[in-house]
């Protein structure tokens, strides 16, 4: 290919380099305008993918929530003053016929609500955070390190559930999606508080 045949951009026809066309003298020049402190938002809205992993974690976070809600329900009891009843009595030995405490039911349902109930927080949180990064960059930070303090315990409380339970001969795989799941929520969630820095 012949490429003195192209066309050339930096000169006009019988323009020579280096001087300036007469188009270019005629115009007028302008004075910059003085910046009136005007602060523009240099944050970009939050794209479709972001909203997406905002309502993901939402949603995720509230169906965890719900699994693990007899251990609201017993720490609200426990908060008010009130004795939780957890439905199930005592069949043989000394306390016979009495109501069983939450946290001496068999297989350490406990633990294994608390975990639940803690990491789907966790999720929420992170929801919350994200929203409040894109939102409302003054509380960026402070809203990041509060849900990365929370996602770090809850899936660390995960990890240490999952080896109660295992001792029980119990597989926990939801508490074991949660530290995997978990992992990856607090990487990210240090990534934004880094980036953001």
């Amino acid at each position: 290919m012949d490429l003195s045949k192209l066309p050339r951009l930096s000169q006009s026809k019988g323009q020579v380099p280096g001087e300036s066309s007469p188009a270019a003298e005629k115009l007028p020049e302008t004075e910059p305008v003085p910046s009136q402190g005007v602060v523009y938002n240099t944050e970009p809205p939050a794209g479709l993918g972001e909203v997406g992993n905002i309502w993901l974690s939402l949603i995720i976070g509230l169906v965890v929530m719900l699994l693990g809600l007899d251990f609201a329900k017993w720490a609200m009891a426990t908060l008010l003053g009130h004795t939780y009843d957890t439905g199930v009595t005592w069949q043989t030995g000394d306390r016979a016929g009495q109501s069983v405490a939450y946290w001496d039911i068999v297989q350490h349902q406990a633990v294994s609500d608390s975990a639940l109930f803690l990491f789907g927080l966790a999720c929420v949180l992170e929801a919350a955070a994200m929203a409040t990064a894109h939102t409302r960059p003054s509380l960026r930070t402070a809203a990041v390190s509060v849900a990365l303090v929370v996602t770090v315990l809850a899936t660390a409380y995960n990890a240490v559930a999952c080896v109660v339970l295992f001792k029980d001969n119990v597989t926990p795989l939801l508490s074991l999606l949660a530290v995997g799941f978990g992992s990856y929520m607090a990487l990210a969630e240090l990534g934004l508080l880094r980036s953001r820095r």
